[in-house]
């Protein structure tokens, strides 16, 4: 079975997205990929949302995303009917993330298709728990700290009591 994640929004949602994936890749020994959302939707609320995984070592290949892959896993309700019929045709199941339960820990079906399409932010650590050692391999990043961010990293390393804060950049009003 071919598991495929439909990338999308930042950084950070595509590490949630990635750790799903990795999840339902080991629960139901699939090959996992990658689509690529086109750099023309890559973007959230005016702000670039770049593909930023292929910083990581992850082992699932990445591209961008082919038409029949839009269609499989598109957001448009207009084309909903036409994305139903393709995906049956051609042996695919599109697998949204609950809004009503953050965690999904099987997919809601019993057979086995061809390809299962993720869609959707998976914004829970729940997936991570259950196979940390896997996710800390993959997204560990593949080049060390160099130039700026080393010294920041033993700026931190130095400190009695090192402390992060996040702020949104206002792109979520």
């Amino acid at each position: 079975m071919q598991l495929v994640m439909r990338q999308m929004s930042g950084l950070g949602n595509q590490m949630f997205q990635y750790a799903a994936a990795l999840y339902f890749g080991q629960r139901y020994d699939a090959e996992i990929s990658i689509a690529i959302d086109p750099d023309l939707k890559a973007e959230s609320f005016g702000s670039p949302r770049p593909f930023q995984l292929g910083l990581f070592q992850i082992s699932a290949p990445a591209s961008r995303s082919r038409w029949y892959q839009e269609l499989f896993a598109n957001w448009n309700p207009r084309l909903e009917s036409l994305s139903s019929f393709a995906r049956q045709v051609c042996g695919v199941r599109l697998v949204n993330q609950p809004e009503w339960r953050p965690y999904l820990p099987d997919f809601p079906f019993s057979d086995r298709p061809r390809a299962v399409y993720l869609r959707g932010y998976w914004q829970t650590a729940r997936y991570a728990e259950v196979i940390p050692e896997i996710v800390r391999r993959e997204l560990t990043l593949k080049a060390p700290p160099a130039g700026r961010n080393l010294e920041v990293l033993q700026a931190i390393a130095r400190s009695a009591c090192p402390v992060s804060l996040h702020m949104r950049r206002g792109d979520y009003t």
